[in-house]
């Protein structure tokens, strides 16, 4: 799953990093993290991870970067083959301090 996601965020054109950014990174960046997963075992004692969620960060430098950012990922995100994963977009909070704007968007990818 996660590779799914990684696989569509690049296609924003953005630098996608999991976990964390690299310390010299340079806006704009988008970072996501696995907040939780249930595992499916089957008949065959098969583990396999089958709803993941996850927090995508977008960090930009202003406002309107970060909209338009928002927009692309949203997009690549709904743009996930549902033969892959189904996508479920909870929703998404801004933040800002004095360098940088944030976006954090949480979202459950359903195998």
């Amino acid at each position: 799953m996660e590779e799914i996601l990684y696989q569509a965020l690049v296609t924003t054109g953005y630098d996608v990093y999991p976990q964390f950014s690299p310390q010299n990174h340079i806006n704009p960046v988008i970072v996501y993290n696995v907040m939780s997963s249930d595992e499916y075992n089957g008949v065959n004692c098969y583990g396999d991870t089958q709803n993941v969620r996850f927090q995508v960060d977008c960090y930009n430098k202003s406002y309107s970067d970060l909209k338009t950012m928002k927009d692309k990922v949203y997009e690549a995100i709904r743009l996930i083959p549902k033969d892959k994963a189904y996508p479920i977009i909870f929703g998404f909070i801004d933040s800002a301090d004095e360098n940088e704007r944030r976006c954090k968007i949480d979202l459950k990818l359903i195998l």
